[in-house]
């Protein structure tokens, strides 16, 4: 807490150095309403009148947060959580109950979603995109299933990219840093009256953690065009590129290399303020990931000491992703506005390891869903929508949502609000089968000395399998939850000040997890024969836990002053859980706060402050116990302007005080890393 309030003299300090810049970037005067989102009900309407809290975060924000990784951003939004498995393996959550592939979070690039059909969650740092191509990204705080299905369990993000327009400038920016931070972007626009593009590349790579082989290296391209046939239909296209490679660390090294590709093709007819798309999405990803060593087995209690083998795993798997999707959308009148779509997808993945099978696995998933709003009256406006999907993997369900939304006077309003969700099995939670074969050499030397051996240890020398990981049963339900919320928004444009409160009620079941199961693997065996009480390390997933989570949140937006700008996010979240399998509890802290200022200065100069702090707390899946930390970030940016063309000069240092707080787990620590990085546009 001292920091923080250190945070506030420095920025008191900045302000005296002020002054009134007509030339300067506008970007300080805030705007007097609330931002225009998109996210919460597929309904265009300020954030004021969205069913659902909505975090904006725009290119200013981005801009002043100093960020080189997407995944950071989310330190702004209230109640969200990053963590990092490997330097370059971000996972991000909401309110906790996630391990480093946090499957209960849906994220979309230009409305697409880019969850994982293998493990669910996201890869964060592999994303075919730069921080540099996002316009905004809309934060949807709560269940959204209602709007956008399954895996929209717990919120959604949409990473909104820069359209093509005619008239764009095009940009080049380098970036270079200790810790092997070593980053480039470039991005050309072109354009007609009726048509525009825009082509971007770049690469983005650092060394991840200290003493960790963790470095990594990702190249990316992409390409977004339009062209405008008529006034009223536009045919729009995408093509996203990723590759790159990273050690994965987990007591040994894995080096992990990654190849994918995605294409958007989206038909828009627009007649007045009624609006129909049908769009088309291919993805696939190919990921390689081997490794081997020596592996040495202690035999001695049948009498052939310790055996020393070589040893190869192959970790690569194969995904692809095909959809088509239509979205329809009514204008209706002053009281009532409706949207509805449907979509068809097929998910497939292969793993030869993960599922010990060669073939596709593939998962069929179709929806319809419906959203609606009703003003009967100027005071109140009332939201219904809800989504059916059907899965081949989990059958049919239902997301209903309903909202109600009361002005109390200009700019003030309460929501009430309940909404359900669910979220599908992976196909890795449903079909995993991940085992690892005694070597053969071995394995015949074992079945020759059988029949010498005591029959309690036949049973070890005749086993095929050396370590068995995970065994599906399968059979898994959806993971359920009830979310009830009431919040509050307030709008006071003469004091340039906008901020929300929302308290929430979410009550989640079926939580699925691994459950330690019993499976006579020959190193099971082997270890029992020197102690008979070790612990199976075979893992299945069941549903078991169920957790009550509650709590309030909030964030104000504030400009004090001419070209300043602060921006402040806090939450208390309590969880309560079974606890069968998983400290659910422990996997949220119970309080986190950001705060982000940045200031406008003479000379076409700004500075940026931010303060981040989060509670003890655990994650998941092989998570350490964390203490609390608090952490500060500092940039500095100076423009330069040659008639039409600008570029800024900006200097970002990350964990200022270089506290070295832990990650994940205690080994994993953050220290101070600083970069420049150079934008031209022209």
């Amino acid at each position: 807490m001292t920091r923080l309030l250190s945070i506030f003299v420095m920025m008191a300090s900045i302000s005296t150095l002020a002054v009134a810049d007509e030339d300067s970037d506008s970007s300080g005067h805030y705007f007097a309403e609330f931002p225009v989102v998109l996210s919460a009900s597929r309904l265009v309407q300020p954030a004021q009148e969205a069913p659902a809290a909505v975090t904006v975060i725009d290119r200013e924000m981005i801009r002043n947060s100093g960020a080189r990784q997407i995944a950071e951003l989310f330190r702004l939004v209230p109640g969200f959580l990053i963590t990092y498995r490997n330097g370059h393996s971000p996972a991000v959550t909401y309110h906790g109950l996630a391990d480093t592939y946090a499957r209960r979070l849906q994220v979309m690039i230009d409305g697409v979603s880019v969850y994982s059909p293998l493990y669910g969650g996201v890869e964060w740092y592999d994303l075919p995109i730069a921080i540099e191509d996002i316009e905004r990204i809309e934060i949807v705080r709560g269940p959204n299933g209602a709007s956008f299905g399954a895996n929209a369990f717990v919120g959604m993000v949409n990473i909104i990219t820069r359209e093509p327009a005619v008239g764009d400038p095009s940009d080049i920016a380098i970036t270079s840093g200790t810790n092997g931070v070593n980053d480039w972007s470039a991005r050309y626009a072109a354009g007609a009256e009726n048509w525009s593009y825009r082509l971007s590349a770049g690469q983005r790579s650092d060394r991840g953690f200290d003493g960790q082989p963790d470095s990594s290296r990702v190249e990316h391209f992409n390409f977004r065009g339009r062209h405008r046939l008529d006034a009223a239909n536009e045919l729009a296209g995408t093509f996203l590129h990723s590759n790159g490679v990273g050690t994965e660390y987990y007591s040994i090294e894995r080096p992990r290399y990654f190849i994918q590709d995605a294409v958007q093709l989206c038909w828009t007819k627009a007649t007045g303020a009624d609006e129909f798309w049908l769009q088309f999405h291919h993805s696939q990803r190919q990921e390689r990931e081997r490794y081997g060593g020596i592996y040495e087995l202690d035999l001695s209690a049948l009498g052939l000491g310790t055996k020393s083998f070589p040893y190869s795993v192959n970790f690569d798997n194969d995904l692809r992703r095909d959809e088509l999707a239509f979205q329809q959308s009514f204008g209706g009148s002053e009281q009532w506005r409706l949207v509805w779509g449907g979509q068809l997808r097929q998910d497939a993945v292969r793993s030869a390891t993960v599922f010990d099978r060669s073939d596709w696995l593939t998962n069929q998933l179709e929806n319809v869903f419906a959203s609606s709003e009703w003003r009967p009256w100027k005071q109140l406006l009332l939201h219904a929508g809800a989504t059916y999907e059907h899965s081949s993997l989990s059958g049919g369900s239902i997301s209903p949502r309903i909202s109600a939304t009361a002005f109390l006077a200009e700019g003030q309003s309460i929501r009430i609000g309940i909404s359900k969700a669910r979220r599908m099995p992976t196909p890795y939670e449903e079909f995993a089968d991940e085992s690892y074969a005694v070597p053969t050499s071995l394995h015949a030397l074992l079945v020759g000395i059988a029949p010498m051996l005591p029959p309690s240890w036949r049973v070890a020398a005749l086993q095929p399998t050396l370590v068995q990981a995970y065994l599906s049963s399968g059979g898994l339900r959806d993971e359920k939850i009830l979310s009830r919320e009431l919040a509050y928004l307030g709008n006071w444009p003469s004091l340039r000040l906008s901020g929300e409160v929302r308290w929430f009620n979410d009550q989640v079941r079926d939580l699925i997890y691994v459950h330690r199961i019993e499976y006579p693997s020959l190193v099971l065996l082997v270890q029992r024969a020197n102690n008979p009480y070790a612990e199976s390390t075979t893992f299945d997933f069941r549903n078991m836990d169920i957790a009550t989570e509650r709590g309030v949140e909030g964030s104000l937006r504030w400009t004090p002053w001419q070209g300043a700008d602060l921006m402040v996010a806090a939450a208390r979240t309590v969880i309560k859980s079974s606890d069968i399998d998983a400290s659910y509890s422990a996997s949220a802290p119970l309080h986190t706060a950001s705060a982000l200022f940045s200031q406008q200065l003479p000379w076409d100069t700004s500075v940026s402050l931010g303060y981040y702090r989060v509670g003890e707390m655990q994650w998941l899946g092989g998570g350490e116990p964390l203490p609390a930390y608090e952490r500060i970030d500092i940039r500095l940016g100076k423009r330069f302007r040659w008639g039409r063309q600008t570029g800024e000069l900006s200097w970002t240092t990350q964990n200022v005080l270089n506290n070295n707080h832990p990650d994940f787990q205690l080994e994993f620590r953050n220290k101070r890393i600083s970069w420049l990085k150079f934008q031209y546009s022209f």
